[in-house]
């Protein structure tokens, strides 16, 4: 669950693989013309040997620098060396100002087992629950993306927006 001002959910996409699933939910963009809002997250139920699986991995320095780079490549983003906190654990910050007067987050999130971030037994993630474990792990291993820009927030309050971020019951 991500409190405002994150924004409405206006979509969601999902794509299964056979050892996981990618889900993403839209967020009305507030005219900051920046490209889609969304929360990302990946979930990896099973091993990821082969074609057409899940692969997710904990996040390195230089991965999140390209990542930064592909999806804000008009915006300067300033990674905050300070660690976040979310109900989830730490989270990782970078925040930028466009052109066009739009403030911009991107945040990442690894957890090395996602069942035991839920309020209970197992965990859904826009109501599609997901539970097992990942052989190679011993856990369920998620990677959480978040990626906001607003002409009307501020950029404490969409970090803030991140900080605010639950696991919903399932």
């Amino acid at each position: 669950q991500m409190p405002a001002p994150g924004g409405l959910v206006t979509n969601v996409r999902e794509k299964t693989y056979p050892n996981g699933v990618m889900q993403q939910a839209i967020l009305e963009s507030a005219g900051a013309g920046m490209g889609e809002n969304h929360l990302e997250i990946s979930v990896q139920t099973g091993p990821s040997s082969g074609a057409g699986m899940l692969s997710i991995g904990r996040p390195s320095q230089d991965g999140i620098r390209r990542e930064i780079i592909a999806r804000y490549p008009k915006v300067e983003m300033r990674i905050v060396t300070q660690p976040r906190q979310n109900a989830l654990g730490t989270f990782g910050l970078a925040i930028g100002r466009a052109s066009n007067g739009a403030r911009c987050i991107f945040a990442w999130q690894w957890l090395d087992d996602i069942r035991g971030q839920a309020p209970s037994s197992g965990g859904s993630f826009l109501g599609v629950r997901f539970g097992g474990s990942s052989e190679a792990t011993g856990g369920v291993p998620a990677s959480i993306r978040v990626h906001l820009c607003r002409k009307d927030a501020t950029v404490d309050d969409l970090a803030a927006t991140v900080e605010g971020l639950t696991l919903a019951a399932p």
